[in-house]
Protein backbone atom coordinates (compact mmCIF):
# COMPACT_ATOMS: atom_id res chain seq x y z
CA UNK A 1 0.00 0.00 0.00
CA UNK A 2 1.69 3.40 -1.02
CA UNK A 3 2.44 5.90 2.01
CA UNK A 4 4.38 8.53 0.13
CA UNK A 5 7.07 9.21 -2.29
CA UNK A 6 9.64 11.84 -2.50
CA UNK A 7 10.52 12.02 -6.01
CA UNK A 8 13.30 14.55 -7.68
CA UNK A 9 13.56 15.35 -11.30
CA UNK A 10 16.94 15.50 -12.89
CA UNK A 11 16.30 15.32 -16.79
CA UNK A 12 13.27 14.76 -19.19
CA UNK A 13 13.22 11.35 -21.43
CA UNK A 14 13.25 11.97 -25.18
CA UNK A 15 11.03 9.58 -27.06
CA UNK A 16 12.74 6.61 -27.87
CA UNK A 17 14.65 6.28 -24.78
CA UNK A 18 14.90 3.47 -22.89
CA UNK A 19 14.78 3.93 -19.16
CA UNK A 20 15.87 1.28 -16.27
CA UNK A 21 15.19 1.67 -12.81
CA UNK A 22 18.01 0.69 -9.99
CA UNK A 23 16.71 -0.25 -6.50
CA UNK A 24 17.16 -0.96 -3.05
CA UNK A 25 15.31 -1.42 0.29
CA UNK A 26 16.87 1.30 2.16
CA UNK A 27 14.85 0.64 5.40
CA UNK A 28 12.41 -1.77 7.32
CA UNK A 29 10.26 -0.61 10.31
CA UNK A 30 7.17 -1.32 11.82
CA UNK A 31 4.74 1.34 13.31
CA UNK A 32 1.91 0.98 14.44
CA UNK A 33 1.52 -2.83 14.04
CA UNK A 34 2.20 -2.16 10.28
CA UNK A 35 5.29 -3.35 8.51
CA UNK A 36 6.16 -0.93 6.12
CA UNK A 37 9.94 -0.65 3.72
CA UNK A 38 11.20 2.38 1.56
CA UNK A 39 12.68 1.97 -1.12
CA UNK A 40 15.36 4.23 -3.09
CA UNK A 41 14.92 4.50 -6.73
CA UNK A 42 16.89 5.76 -9.48
CA UNK A 43 15.14 5.83 -13.22
CA UNK A 44 17.85 6.37 -15.63
CA UNK A 45 17.66 6.94 -19.19
CA UNK A 46 19.80 4.73 -21.35
CA UNK A 47 21.78 3.32 -18.79
CA UNK A 48 24.32 6.73 -18.46
CA UNK A 49 21.54 9.68 -17.70
CA UNK A 50 19.82 9.68 -14.41
CA UNK A 51 16.42 11.44 -14.65
CA UNK A 52 14.61 10.86 -11.51
CA UNK A 53 15.15 9.65 -8.18
CA UNK A 54 11.94 8.25 -5.70
CA UNK A 55 12.35 7.56 -2.06
CA UNK A 56 8.96 5.93 -1.91
CA UNK A 57 7.44 4.35 1.77
CA UNK A 58 5.01 1.71 1.31
CA UNK A 59 3.06 -0.69 3.59
CA UNK A 60 3.86 -4.08 2.87
CA UNK A 61 1.92 -6.21 5.75
CA UNK A 62 -1.13 -4.44 7.32
CA UNK A 63 -1.47 -5.52 11.16
CA UNK A 64 -3.80 -7.05 12.81
CA UNK A 65 -6.09 -5.02 14.43
CA UNK A 66 -5.67 -6.10 18.18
Amino acid sequence: MHVGSDVAHFGVVADGERVSTRGRVARLFERKGHSFAELDLLLVANDTRPVQHVRHTLIYEIGRPG
